[in-house]
């Protein structure tokens, strides 16, 4: 088994055919991907995807591959530059959750950030997805606001 993680080259066509095919497949449940990205509606439209995440939110995206198959991706938007990024989204195939692989995605993430000088890195978590608070706070995030259904977690990684 061979797993890796890199930035996503949106020039690159052959990695956003991969890209695209995986989250099709993911975001097949309109739930799903309305989860992981409440800009997104149903059905699935990579040109969308693309439009909003990476032209116009100017997000950055990584993605952990196993065996050259893309598993999981996390979206970094550089905010205030030598100051603040948030972590925009992060997804994992279903049948990959439980093998930390998450924290792989958010650690190469705050690598990420801190190469770019930022000082505070952000997240936020639905209040009933318990799993990935306990994660965000098992990797160091502390809560800092509570808004209807959504709560905003930070870490200081200077």
């Amino acid at each position: 088994m061979s797993l890796s993680i890199k930035e996503l080259n949106y020039d690159n066509l052959d990695e956003l055919k991969k890209l695209e095919s995986a989250l099709k497949n993911w975001f097949a449940n309109p739930k799903e991907l309305n989860f992981t990205d409440s800009e997104m509606r149903y059905p699935f439209d990579m040109k969308k995807w693309i439009n909003v995440n990476y032209k116009l939110n100017k997000i950055q995206t990584v993605v952990l591959s196993k065996d050259d198959w893309i598993i999981g991706y996390g979206g970094v938007k550089f905010i205030n530059k030598g100051s603040r990024a948030h972590i925009a989204q992060i997804y994992l195939d279903l049948e990959q959750r439980g093998n930390g692989y998450r924290n792989k995605i958010i650690n190469y993430i705050q690598d990420l950030s801190v190469k770019n000088k930022i000082k505070t890195l952000t997240i936020t978590a639905m209040k009933k997805d318990k799993s990935s608070l306990e994660l965000y706070r098992h990797l160091g995030f502390v809560e800092k606001e509570k808004s209807g259904n959504r709560i905003s977690l930070e870490k200081d990684i200077r």
